[in-house]
C-alpha cells in the first residue's frame, strides 16, 4: 500500500486532487473544522489511516470489487489511477500477505512483551505520531501546481543518513528514481539549497491549516 500511495503522491504531488494537508477552501469548511481535521491528521490520523487501509483489502470478493469499481466510475484522476493498479490480482494478494504478516508480528510482539504490554503501546503510539507529524513537514506551504515541490532540510550528516537522507526532499522528488546514498551528491551537484531546518519546519507547520484563498503560487520551491 505505501508503495502505491508514494508512487501516487509522486505523480500527483500538490496538484487539485492532492494540494496538501494543510489547504483548506474557505467557501466549504470553516477554519475550525479544517484545523480539527488538520491536527488529528498530523497527530495520529495518516498513520491510523495507512493501517486501516490494509483491512479493506479483507474485506468479501465481491465488496471489494465493487469498492474497486466505484472508483474506476466515480474516483477523480488520482484515485482512478490506483484503483488501475489494484486491478492486479498479484498486488492484492501481496497487500493481503503483507496485511497478514503484519498482524502475525504485532500479536507475537504483544505475546512477547507479555505483563509489560504498555511498553510496546507506548512505541507504537510514539511511532503513530513521528510518521503522521513528520509526513507533510516536506511540503507544508510548497507550491500548488508543481508536483516535483519539496523542502530540502539542514540536518548533521549522522542524522541525515539517519533518515535516509530524506531530508533533500526537494532533490528527491526531482530524482526519484535515484537511490537515497546519491541524494547528497545530487544536492551539490545541482546546486540546491535549504530551505531551513528541519525541526524548525516541524514546529512551523502547528500554525495549522491554510486557506487556498491565502495561499501564495509564488512561494520558494
Amino acid at each position: 500500500i505505501l508503495r502505491l500511495t508514494h508512487l501516487s503522491h509522486h505523480k500527483f504531488n500538490r496538484s487539485p486532487t492532492e494540494k496538501g494537508t494543510e489547504i483548506y477552501d474557505p467557501g466549504q469548511i470553516s477554519r475550525i473544522k479544517a484545523s480539527l481535521g488538520y491536527f488529528l491528521y498530523i497527530s495520529c490520523g495518516l498513520y491510523l489511516l495507512e493501517v486501516s487501509s490494509t483491512l479493506l483489502f479483507f474485506s468479501p470478493p465481491k465488496v471489494f470489487r465493487k469498492m474497486r469499481e466505484r472508483l474506476l466510475d466515480q474516483g477523480n484522476v488520482q484515485e482512478i489511477w490506483l484503483a488501475q493498479k489494484l486491478m492486479d490480482e498479484k498486488v492484492v494478494r501481496d497487500i493481503r500477505i503483507d496485511g497478514m504478516a503484519i498482524v502475525f508480528l504485532l500479536a507475537l510482539s504483544a505475546f512477547s512483551f507479555g505483563e509489560h504490554w504498555k511498553i510496546l503501546v507506548g512505541l507504537l503510539a510514539a511511532r503513530t505520531f513521528l510518521i503522521s507529524f513528520m509526513d507533510n513537514v516536506y511540503h507544508y506551504r510548497t507550491p500548488l501546481h508543481v508536483t516535483v515541490s519539496g523542502h530540502n532540510f539542514s540536518l548533521p550528516r549522522g542524522f541525515s543518513r539517519f533518515l535516509l537522507n530524506f531530508n533533500l526532499h526537494r532533490v528527491h522528488h526531482k530524482n526519484p528514481s535515484v537511490s537515497w546514498v546519491k541524494l547528497p551528491d545530487l544536492f551539490a551537484q545541482q546546486r540546491e539549497t535549504f530551505d531551513g531546518g528541519l525541526l524548525a519546519a516541524a514546529v512551523d507547520q502547528l500554525r495549522g491549516p491554510i486557506a487556498l484563498s491565502d495561499f501564495s503560487a509564488r512561494q520558494k520551491i
